[in-house]
């Protein structure tokens, strides 16, 4: 990534997804950085999406990838995608969602409030549309449950972001709509919050 990062201008926190249907890779970045000035502060920055024309080894070719598009930004605060990778829908949650590429990303003003934010594309990345926005919880993981329906893991921080859940606990929340919209977020005391990202893999089903 840090190759990559080079060839798309520079890019930070880099959510790749690769569409199978088409044979690209997707990837969605933003343009801000972090200063690490106790306390930390990450500074604003717009949210992009660029796609490759090919997943050869001309990937890091500059050549190979689309002009980056702007997506969104949140005026004055600071936003980014991930932490982990994007999500490609089996077509489970309903009619229209097959092939689907899910992104989630947060955005955060000053530590005083945060939102979850999903976007996605239905055409390999040439055009988005935004999803839901939960707000309250930062440093989303997202995952697709083997009957279809998407699960965000989110990082609650609530003593600094006011969010959902009590104490030391990660949110969580479903959607059945292909990441258009969730339910309101979960609190499981079983979802321990380091107040960090939140990583999240499904393995056949299985969350770990």
């Amino acid at each position: 990534w840090s190759n990559l990062s080079v060839v798309i201008n520079g890019a930070f926190n880099m959510m790749p997804v690769f569409d199978s249907v088409r044979g690209k890779l997707v990837v969605s970045f933003d343009t801000g950085g972090a200063v690490d000035d106790k306390p930390f502060v990450q500074q604003p920055g717009a949210t992009y999406a660029t796609t490759a024309s090919t997943v050869g080894p001309g990937i890091l070719s500059a050549a190979a990838w689309s002009p980056p598009r702007r997506l969104f930004s949140f005026p004055g605060w600071a936003s980014a995608p991930g932490p982990n990778v994007g999500v490609q829908l089996s077509g489970k949650a309903g009619a229209g969602t097959a092939g689907r590429l899910v992104f989630a990303g947060w955005a955060n003003n000053t530590g005083r409030t945060c939102v979850v934010v999903i976007w996605y594309s239905d055409d390999g990345g040439q055009t988005f549309a935004r999803g839901a926005e939960l707000p309250g919880a930062c440093e989303a993981g997202l995952q697709e449950m083997s009957d279809g329906r998407l699960l965000i893991l989110a990082n609650d921080g609530s003593a600094r972001d006011k969010g959902p859940c009590p104490g030391d606990t990660l949110a969580h929340a479903f959607s059945t709509t292909g990441g258009a919209s969730f339910s309101e977020w979960r609190c499981d005391p079983a979802l321990i919050n380091a107040d960090s990202q939140a990583g999240l893999l499904v393995v056949n089903g299985t969350v770990v």
